[in-house]
């Protein structure tokens, strides 16, 4: 029994110095020197009332700085209605797609790459977010 005892402490303190590690390579700072910025701009930009009666084209454009898109996700209120991983597309919108008339929040959420070079970066796991709504009227 002292036996296995003393061997396995020679294994645990012979094998403890193969875990050595470089820290100065595999150093990274994890905040990116420049934070990258979105900016969503879209055709009702411009539009102060948006009425829905029969159809609407929505088209959308996300410009980011330094940054990469993921995806990006249009909601109407709690509806998730597309998902798209290009900085610029469209869909239609229809009067069919809420049940009551009223007003409904088109919310747009880009997802976009830091590229901080982090180990989290790297495997696409760190991203930040942005997002832009316009309320839109569906009448009757």
């Amino acid at each position: 029994m002292i036996k296995k005892g003393i061997t396995i402490l020679i294994i645990l303190v012979a094998f403890r110095s193969c875990y050595y590690v470089d820290s100065d390579v595999y150093r990274v700072d994890i905040t990116p020197e420049i934070t990258p910025r979105a900016i969503i701009s879209s055709n009702l930009d411009t539009l102060d009332t948006i009425f829905v009666t029969d159809s609407l084209l929505f088209k959308y454009l996300v410009d980011i700085d330094t940054g990469q898109l993921y995806l990006a996700d249009i909601y109407l209120g709690n509806f998730h209605l597309y998902r798209s991983d290009t900085i610029e597309d469209s869909i239609w919108i229809y009067r069919n797609f809420v049940p009551f008339h009223g007003d409904y929040d088109l919310t747009l959420v880009a997802y976009y790459r830091t590229l901080s070079g982090s180990l989290a970066d790297i495997l696409d796991a760190e991203f930040l977010a942005s997002d832009t709504s316009w309320t839109l009227t569906f009448a009757q």
